[in-house]
């Protein structure tokens, strides 16, 4: 999940919704690669 909240409510709301990573803005390129490499593997 891509945000720009990181209130701690939310982020326990959207973990009981099956959300597996959650990336608060503002992010770097790395930042989000790293976030899209846990959850899908090694980018190529």
């Amino acid at each position: 999940m891509l945000t720009g909240r990181a209130d701690r409510e939310l982020v326990q709301r959207a973990v009981q919704f099956g959300v597996n990573n959650y990336c608060v803005k503002p992010f770097t390129v790395q930042g989000l690669r790293d976030k899209i490499e846990q959850v899908f593997g090694q980018l190529t």
